[in-house]
């Protein structure tokens, strides 16, 4: 820990000494960032996670629409918000973290290696805003994007059958409230492909 807080302290120091215009000032915004999150990792500090948050927020205005590092910073700017979601609750966070993530998938390309991620992580905070508030168009989305996520998934892929779990568990909620058929028939195909991927000493295989 003694050299993390010596880190910080020495990153801190070079965004003292940068000016905000020049071209290395966003890059010492999130190298801080960076090491004030595993020190978050570490201690779980709620103040920690503020700085944090203002710090990509900075970040993310200097690095406009169109500039290469533009979708990590909505990213980055996204996960520190969802951390303080976890925490507190507030639907304001939940809210921008989902506009975050939406033009983040927005700007990865379909056969970009991260497109998975950036479908799977909207899912999973629209997912968050439905458990809240039951929207319709939420559940939708979920599973459009879902079934986005499993299309990409090569089977033999270690995340494929959570992505099969993932697709079924949408359509289950679905399923629930309208009671459709094909619902039901796509849940139990998945499910059953699931079940043939999960070894038989697995916890989940029960």
């Amino acid at each position: 820990m003694n050299d993390l807080q010596e880190t910080i302290d020495l990153q801190r120091s070079v965004l003292q000494l940068t000016p905000e215009g020049h071209p290395k000032y966003a890059v010492a915004l999130v190298n801080l960032a960076d090491s004030l999150h595993e020190r978050f990792v570490r201690r779980s500090g709620v103040d920690n996670l503020r700085e944090i948050i203002d710090l990509r927020r900075s970040a993310l205005k200097l690095t406009p629409e169109g500039h290469p590092k533009h979708a990590v910073a909505l990213v980055n700017l996204a996960d520190s918000l969802h951390e303080r979601f976890k925490r507190q609750s507030g639907m304001d966070d939940l809210q921008e973290t989902i506009d975050l993530r939406r033009s983040a998938l927005q700007l990865t390309p379909e056969g970009h290696p991260e497109c998975v991620v950036a479908l799977v992580d909207l899912a999973d905070s629209l997912h968050e805003r439905f458990e809240r508030q039951s929207g319709i168009y939420d559940l939708w989305e979920i599973i459009d994007l879902r079934r986005s996520a499993l299309k990409l998934t090569p089977e033999g892929h270690p995340k494929y059958a959570v992505a099969l779990v993932n697709l079924a568990d949408s359509l289950h909620e679905r399923f629930k409230r309208w009671g459709g058929m094909e619902d039901l028939q796509e849940i139990i195909d998945l499910r059953r492909s699931a079940l043939k991927l999960t070894p038989k000493w697995h916890p989940k295989h029960a």
